[in-house]
């Protein structure tokens, strides 16, 4: 029989169960720490620390990165309401006459004479301004009229 700090028998040999892994009883075999309690501490689990979460990748309970702040009810990071765009290292919201790019993972200026449009997702020209058109875009219509004289 093993002691109780080195309960799994490989072999020949008592180990302990792997890292954030507690022996169960009555199955007799290492399993995970239970979601709410995921990090194992000196022979128990434990829940992580208030205002961070268990880190899968890193094995141990970690603070969320930047100013994001943690969701507990989808134990993730998020962004704090008002700043509603993360671009890798901190949340940020966009100044009035910019919008968020994605792509840029940044706020943008639309270019000049041209407003962004919530709707589409595009900068375009206010609703109160003609089209712009460049000389490739420009069309003529012409209308003849023909006299008919009978």
């Amino acid at each position: 029989m093993c002691p109780s700090n080195l309960p799994v028998i490989t072999g020949n040999r008592c180990t302990q169960c792997g890292a954030n892994r507690i022996f169960d009883q009555l199955s007799g075999q290492c399993q995970a720490c239970p979601a709410q309690t995921p990090l194992y501490v000196n022979g128990s689990c434990r829940a992580c620390a208030t205002g961070t979460f268990f880190s899968t990748v890193h094995g141990n309970c970690v603070k969320c990165p930047g100013n994001l702040i943690l969701d507990n009810t989808k134990g993730q990071c998020t962004c704090p309401s008002g700043l509603p765009h993360y671009n890798g290292t901190d949340c940020l919201a966009c100044d009035q006459g910019t919008f968020w790019s994605y792509d840029r993972k940044s706020c943008v200026r639309c270019p000049s004479n041209s407003v962004y449009n919530e709707t589409n997702q595009k900068c375009a020209c206010p609703v109160s301004a003609p089209p712009r058109t460049t000389k490739t875009e420009l069309v003529f219509h012409v209308v003849i009229h023909k006299s008919s004289t009978m």
